[in-house]
């Protein structure tokens, strides 16, 4: 029992030093609470200041992007609709060179058959 009392008294007497300190540090650190929301508010402020100043320089910076991407798309179809025409031209280039190939290769057809037949005989 006196054990048990022990115990209560030093857990009084711990209680009381240590809600001693906070009160008086509340008392000191309102002051302090509220320079502390003064400079705080100002930091923040300033914060605000220069993200809009970043986000500004960055959205500039954005649209010079923008607009380089834009004229290279324009320049690369230009060079898409040449390439295609190129393509279609030889295109029918090859059609024209494949026609005159067969004719050719068909006068030699013949003449390598009419010389077979003659070394066959």
């Amino acid at each position: 029992m006196i054990r048990l009392h022990a115990i209560a008294l030093l857990g009084a007497v711990f209680g009381v030093i240590l809600t001693a300190p906070v009160a008086a540090a509340q008392t000191l650190s309102l002051d302090d609470l509220l320079n502390k929301v003064k400079s705080g508010r100002i930091r923040d402020v300033q914060e605000n200041a220069a993200r809009i100043k970043a986000f500004k320089a960055n959205k500039t910076h954005q649209q010079q992007l923008l607009a380089a991407a834009e004229g290279e798309r324009s320049r690369e179809e230009i060079r898409s609709d040449t390439l295609e025409t190129a393509f279609e031209d030889n295109d029918v280039k090859i059609v024209d060179l494949e026609h005159a190939l067969k004719e050719r290769l068909g006068s030699l057809k013949e003449l390598f058959g009419v010389l077979q037949q003659a070394s066959g005989d």
